[in-house]
């Protein structure tokens, strides 16, 4: 077959001559050494086994591979079909939840969710970018293609490398694991498949200055994360070396973060030491009073924080949950105003008798000039007149 003659003819690289393929044989064509001279004669033998049906008639303009010339010569089918389906399903599917996750996202860390609703729009557009360069025969398809595997395989191996995958769903190790498989494959693919290679030839493939961008964008992005990240994690350092641990007055207790006054009447005991102390105050069995100190984490509001609080210690108490059987509901919540610091409230009220109801109250007290917060769980039978007086002697300074 005359197309196959000249793309294995060892000038075929150099040669400049006008190729056609309606049956005119090249005199330059050279095979294994030999030289066919131009002035022999060519015989109507010496074609009779040849097939033009798959070129459409189409003749590349001076022995130039062009996408016109790929596209009349190639078709694109099967596992190439296939893998076109797996990186734009894979690439909106990724961004939808990127999107989602990103609206839910109410956080002071909201900027990380941002980031990756970013990347995830990149990663699509590489993935959109590949196939409409695969259909149009761009000598940068290959190169795309390579791109967005390579993304995706980087990416798996990093979050399953620092263990930040979640227990199920997209986000799972399982997943990831698959992901990454998959990634390996396709890949190996794009590098070995003779498809491919007859599609888009290799020595027709080069990086436009698109792709080349697109490629910048896919490094710059993480590399944007990764600042705001050590950013925000030398300015937690540099915060925290700054804190100055509280030393107790004449009749406070302090376990360095805030310090308080107890009532007359209530013991104090001490539980832990250093940042993971706690006090507990007693009187007469009927109140207890748990008081600690601590720091608001990142990602956190007030408000999430303290809800968060209140359902670990409150409705999620094995002790509490013994008394859900007994008429309960929320009395009283809200916020105040304690000293200059905004101040949660919530109670809890259970009827255990006609005429007996026990309470459980939490406060926390966040302090209005750094990420300090005094939490105060109490449990009493309707007895909250000492409260005041032990709200209003906190202090984080």
């Amino acid at each position: 077959m005359i197309y196959e003659q000249c793309q294995q003819c060892a000038t075929r690289e150099t040669c400049m001559e006008i190729r056609n393929y309606d049956g005119t044989s090249c005199p330059n064509y050279r095979a294994e050494g030999a030289k066919q001279n131009s002035t022999d004669e060519v015989s109507d033998s010496d074609f009779e086994n040849t097939d033009f049906s798959g070129h459409n008639g189409y003749t590349p303009a001076e022995g130039k591979i062009t996408p016109e010339h790929l596209k009349a010569t190639t078709n694109i089918h099967g596992w190439l079909v296939f893998f076109f389906v797996s990186i734009l399903l894979g690439s909106v599917v990724s961004l939808s939840f990127s999107i989602v996750e990103y609206a839910g996202d109410t956080s002071a860390d909201s900027i990380y969710s941002f980031i990756d609703m970013v990347e995830a729009l990149l990663a699509l557009v590489v993935a959109v970018s590949t196939v409409v360069a695969f259909v149009q025969r761009r000598t940068d398809a290959v190169f795309l293609g390579k791109m967005y595997v390579i993304y995706v395989l980087a990416s798996n191996v990093l979050l399953i490398f620092l263990g930040d995958f979640e227990d199920e769903g997209l986000g799972s190790i399982k997943q990831l694991v698959r992901s990454t498989i998959w990634s390996i494959i396709w890949l190996c693919y794009l590098i070995f498949s003779e498809q491919v290679a007859e599609v888009i030839p290799k020595s027709y493939r080069r990086a436009t200055t698109f792709s080349k961008w697109l490629l910048g964008l896919l490094i710059a992005v993480p590399l944007l994360a990764f600042a705001i990240g050590m950013g925000s994690a030398y300015t937690e350092y540099d915060d925290s070396d700054n804190y100055v641990e509280l030393v107790a007055e004449d009749g406070e207790f302090t376990d360095g973060i805030i310090a308080f006054r107890s009532p007359d009447g209530f013991s104090c005991t001490e539980d832990g030491e250093g940042y993971d102390k706690s006090f507990l105050l007693e009187n007469d069995s009927t109140v207890y009073i748990t008081i600690f100190g601590s720091l608001v984490p990142d990602g956190f509001t007030n408000e999430q924080l303290f809800d968060t609080v209140f359902a670990v210690m409150c409705e999620s108490n094995e002790e509490l949950a013994e008394l859900d059987d007994s008429p309960n509901q929320i009395i009283d919540y809200g916020i105040a105003n304690v000293n200059g610091n905004r101040t949660f409230y919530k109670v809890k009220r259970w009827q255990l008798d006609e005429e007996v109801y026990y309470y459980y109250r939490l406060y926390m007290i966040f302090d209005s000039e750094t990420d300090r917060v005094c939490v105060i769980e109490c449990r009493d039978l309707d007895n909250e007149e000492y409260l005041p007086e032990i709200i209003s002697s906190v202090r984080f300074q």
